[in-house]
Formats: C-alpha cells, sequence, structure tokens
C-alpha cells in the first residue's frame, strides 16, 4: 500500500505520549556560583530517532495457534454522525473506545470564519486545495475525519480467502450507500476499473501508523478532501494523525498567503530530484514539476547537496549520543580558547541548510535546535534563541500538536538553563 506520506516516507516506531523531556545535563544548582535565580527554564531535549518498524506488521496467534486473524468493520466515534469507517481488530477498536474522554472535540474554525481553504481546479494536477485566507506558520488549515481506515496489509480476507480485493469490496460494501458513494468517487490513478478498490486507496491512502492493540503492523486512511491535497517537494503544510479525536489535522509549515495552492508531500523528500522523481511516477503515475523539481540544472544540484546533508544527519540521529554532546558542551562552556561558535557551529549549519532548501522538519529542526539554543544561552545570547525556539514550537504544535516547551524558550531566553555561563566563566578568568 503506497502512503502519501512528510518528509522521509518511511514508518518509524509508534511514539509515546508526549512530553517534553528535560533530563539533560543537570543545570547549575542554586549555591553554584554560576547559578541561576530560580528555577532555569529548560531547553526541551531532542528525541533519539527510534528504529523502523515494518509496514506488514507480525500477525496475532490466536491461543489454537491459527494465524487466521478476526478484522471486524467498526463505525467510530459511536454515536456522531461524521464516522470513519474502519477495518481493525477487534481488540483496537476496543482499546480506542476505551481512551480517555474518547473522542475529543474535533478543531475547527470559529464560526463565524470565513472556510479557511477552497477546493477548486489546478491548472496541470485536476483540483487542489487552495488557502482561503492568509496562514501564519502553524495556523490550522484543515481537520478532517477520514473516510475509511484500514492496515496496510490485510493477511486474510474477512471471508477466509487471501485476496485484498475481496476484502475491500466486502469493506466497502458495509458502509453506509452516502460513505460508499464519496468513496468510489475518489481519484484512481493506477486503472480506470470501476472495481478497482484498491487502486482508490493507493492513489489517496494518508499514513496513520500504529494504533493501539495486538496488531504491530501500520494502517492507512483515505480522506475526502484531504485526498485533494497535491505534492511538492516543498511542501508548505503538514498533515498529522490525532487518534484522541479521530482526524487528521492540517497545519501551514510556513506563511501561506490567500489563493496560494497548499501542497503536502507524497514522498521521500530527503531523495535526489531523480530518485523523487522515479518514486512518484510509479507509485502516482505524474511527473513532478513543483518548484524544486523545476529549478535549472546548477540549482537542482546544489538542492541535492543540500538534501544530501540533511539526509547523513538524519541517519546520525539514530546514533544521538546525549551524554558524549553534554560532555562536549561541558569542555567547549569551560575552554575560553575555543572560539565562541566552535560547539553549535554544525548544528547552525544544518538549520541553516534547512532554511535553504525550505525543508522543515521536527525531527532535524529540534534535535539541532536544542544545540543552538544551549550555546546561545550559555553564551547570553536572546536573539539567537528566540527565532530558533519559535520554529521549533510551531514543528513540534504540526508534528505533535503541541509546542513541546519550545514556547517557553522563546518567550523568556534569559531565563533558559546555561544563561551567560561562558560569560562567567570568562569574567572569571
Amino acid at each position: 500500500m503506497d502512503f502519501k506520506r512528510g518528509f522521509l516516507n518511511k514508518a518509524k516506531a509508534p511514539k509515546p505520549a508526549k512530553k517534553c523531556i528535560h533530563d539533560q545535563d543537570t543545570p547549575p544548582k542554586s549555591g553554584d556560583p554560576h547559578g541561576l535565580v530560580g528555577a532555569p527554564i529548560p531547553i526541551p531535549r531532542a528525541e533519539k530517532t527510534r528504529p523502523e518498524v515494518p509496514i506488514y506488521g507480525e500477525i496475532p496467534i490466536s491461543p489454537d495457534n491459527h494465524t487466521t486473524v478476526n478484522f471486524v468493520y467498526a463505525a467510530l466515534p459511536r454515536n456522531e454522525h461524521w464516522k470513519v469507517w474502519c477495518l481493525m481488530l477487534a481488540d483496537t477498536r476496543d482499546a480506542i473506545l476505551a481512551l480517555p474522554n474518547f473522542p475529543s472535540p474535533m478543531l475547527s474554525p470559529p464560526p463565524s470564519a470565513p472556510r479557511p481553504y477552497v477546493v477548486q481546479p489546478a491548472p496541470g494536477m485536476g483540483k487542489g486545495v487552495f488557502a482561503n485566507m492568509d496562514f501564519k506558520p502553524g495556523s490550522l488549515i484543515m481537520c478532517e475525519r477520514p473516510l475509511a481506515i484500514f492496515p496496510a496489509m490485510i493477511p486474510c480476507g474477512i471471508d477466509g480467502t487471501p485476496h485484498p480485493q475481496i476484502s475491500f469490496k466486502a469493506f466497502v460494501e458495509w458502509m453506509q450507500p452516502e460513505y460508499r458513494k464519496v468513496f468510489c468517487g475518489l481519484y484512481n490513478c493506477k486503472s480506470t476499473a470501476k472495481d478497482d478498490l484498491l487502486g482508490i486507496v493507493n492513489t489517496n491512502c494518508i499514513y496513520v501508523g500504529r494504533l493501539p492493540g495486538s496488531y504491530n503492523g501500520l494502517y492507512g486512511a483515505v480522506g475526502i478532501e484531504l485526498s485533494r491535497f497535491n505534492h511538492s517537494c516543498t511542501p508548505n503544510a503538514q498533515e498529522r494523525w490525532d487518534l484522541q479525536s479521530m482526524s487528521f489535522h492540517v497545519r501551514a509549515l510556513r506563511p501561506i498567503k490567500k489563493g496560494e495552492q497548499i501542497f503536502i508531500s507524497y514522498c521521500s523528500l530527503l531523495r535526489s530530484r531523480t530518485e523523487r522523481q522515479q518514486e512518484l511516477s510509479q507509485k502516482y503515475g505524474f511527473k513532478c514539476a513543483c518548484e524544486c523539481c523545476s529549478l535549472p540544472p546548477k540549482d537542482s544540484a546544489r538542492s541535492d547537496a543540500r538534501r544530501g546533508a540533511l539526509d547523513a544527519a538524519h541517519v546520525k540521529l539514530y546514533e544521538l549520543d546525549h551524554q558524549e554532546r553534554d560532555k562536549a558542551f561541558q569542555a567547549w562552556v569551560k575552554d575560553l580558547s575555543l572560539p565562541d561558535n566552535h560547539f553549535a557551529k554544525h548544528s547552525q549549519g544544518l538549520l541553516d541548510i534547512i532554511v535553504a532548501e525550505g525543508l522543515y522538519n521536527k525531527t532535524l529542526w529540534v534535535a539541532h535546535a536544542e544545540t543552538v539554543c544551549k550555546a546561545q544561552s550559555a553564551l547570553g545570547n536572546a536573539k539567537g534563541i528566540i527565532g530558533v525556539a519559535k520554529t521549533a514550537a510551531m514543528l513540534s504544535l504540526v508534528e505533535d500538536g503541541q509546542d513541546g516547551g519550545w514556547n517557553m524558550v522563546a518567550t523568556d531566553p534569559e531565563k533558559t538553563a546555561w544563561w551567560g555561563l561562558r560569560k562567567k566563566y570568562s569574567l572569571e578568568k
């Protein structure tokens, strides 16, 4: 099953409930000659990139050692007008229904506000989603419950047959007529056959990821207007699945003007232009003509090099060693023979590449924002913290639904842990 996913188009292990992780090397204590008055604001700790999980999960074994899986149909949330038609394991359905306060209210603009977006013809792209107002980075563009959710691989058919087309046919026939009509009317880039339901799925599927329950594979979803977002290799928006409200949130990654088309990403963005073109052609049957893919050869090569550098940096996050980085920070703070930019030079360079490429991603930005903000705090440079922290807060909101503690850093940089520490060491010398 093909996923329209964001930055890397790779399946990651499920994230735990989001908390701002502050367990970094111990800040100066009261009584320490370099201590701060009161509890300092911690600079959020970068997460170590988790191992990938397979799209096709292991099949739970029944007590009698048979591998037949009891997938069930479920319309969730119950007792609400708009439901999501789900094909999932029974224990997944039960775990979702057992979530505290499920379902939470869907996010929506104020009733008096204009509709934030419109779906209209997009030259050379069929239809697309266009801004009906100006959006700031992090602003909510769309909140939509999808039509359907299903596993990325159905190990056996509902009727005992292994053919996924039969399973999807039965699943779609189970939907209420108005939902089924909308589903069957979605675009299919795989074929023109009216009964090719898997073609509709593989054209419009959006990544959901892991759901609670015994099945450890991934799930995908098909939306309605969510399916109208076109692709760009430098997207100006990003989608996020919110299980608690059973909906997708789409937020702006950078300023979007009224009338501008809103794009998400369908492919692995850190690949070269040639590799991205091949992936998009194979999966979706089109040649990308986005701003990045339309660059002249010299600029395109420069873009490929920048994305290659970001890809290498992302791989290194698998090996992130907080203790070693903390030791390096302490050594730099105390060794005044090292230049002021020594500790954060590499991280600042990567943030500059992200900005130059217009390829904003929370994982990479936050990992290196921690280093930059910690160094700038030690140098007593509020200006060097504020912009970086604001972007980290925005990207955390887009991907996680909350700012991760970064807005506090941006608002009161002088209260961050390690404020002015290197300067104090300098004065003592």
